[in-house]
């Protein structure tokens, strides 16, 4: 599985790691956010292992600009960074 992320965030200028849901990682062998973020490093990209919606925030509010793009890709909330990002970004970027 890591080999998927050779290429996976190749466009992202940014890309933010999330652990992984912890919900049925004992059925199957699970990445940890460690390795998913090492792998995703060795493509020389810019990464950051997210610990909670309020450090995602943190760095968003520094780096966001308008014309910007957030993808969020996930099986879970993100430790509820769902709705915040929206919410920062709504507030942040009137239309």
């Amino acid at each position: 599985a890591l080999a998927w992320y050779d290429d996976m965030f190749a466009d992202a200028d940014m890309i933010f790691i999330y652990h992984p849901p912890s919900h049925g990682a004992d059925t199957h062998d699970q990445l940890t956010q460690e390795e998913i973020v090492q792998a995703v490093k060795k493509t020389g990209q810019d990464v950051y292992a997210m610990t909670s919606k309020e450090q995602l925030l943190e760095i968003l509010g520094h780096q966001l600009r308008p014309g910007d793009i957030i993808l969020l890709e996930t099986s879970g909330d993100l430790g509820g960074a769902i709705a915040a990002v929206t919410e920062f970004v709504q507030a942040r970027f009137t239309i």
